[in-house]
């Protein structure tokens, strides 16, 4: 609702500023008709550039931080705590290294206290954040629940891959 408010008031908003300015700064030619509807197409638009640009680096601050939380997670979970429990502590860690993905462990954790099946939260977690490593992550803890194994292991080797699609990345970087 706000996106297509947005949308709405700055495509009225920007061929009024346009022309207005045009006509006060005596651009030569004066404001024109290709000028003012550029300004609507640009105030169309320009909420979604926005918000593009703020998902991608949403989007890399989690991908910078996963591996870490994932350590994390390892640790808490192989030193006995559950997966709620863990996720619960590993939020608190990673406040001040990644508030982005603190936030979504934090909330994972407040949807399971509230009722949500681990499931489902994960699921959501998934959901909201859009990024494939989370998606395959939340996978892997769902069918490690489903099938009984080792939590701690499973997170052990998701972490491992992680790590080194960190570690490519970084590399593919470097090479451009």
């Amino acid at each position: 609702l706000v996106l297509l408010g947005s949308k709405i008031l700055l495509t009225v908003a920007m061929p009024l500023l346009w022309l207005v300015g045009a006509s006060s700064l005596r651009v030569p030619g004066g404001p024109t008709v290709i000028g003012t509807v550029a300004a609507a197409a640009l105030g169309f638009y320009l909420p979604t550039l926005f918000i593009a640009v703020r998902q991608s680096g949403r989007h890399a601050e989690i991908l910078t931080s996963l591996p870490d939380a994932l350590d994390l997670l390892v640790v808490c979970v192989e030193s006995g705590l559950g997966i709620a429990a863990a996720l619960q502590r590993v939020a608190a860690e990673m406040r001040i290294a990644s508030p982005v993905l603190a936030g979504e462990l934090a909330l994972v954790n407040q949807e399971m206290q509230t009722g949500l099946s681990r499931t489902d939260a994960l699921r959501n977690l998934a959901e909201r954040t859009g990024v494939e490593d989370i998606y395959s992550l939340v996978a892997m803890l769902i069918q490690t629940d489903r099938l009984g194994t080792s939590v701690g292991q499973a997170l052990r080797a998701h972490a491992d891959s992680m790590r080194t699609k960190r570690r490519q990345r970084a590399e593919q970087l470097a090479r451009k």
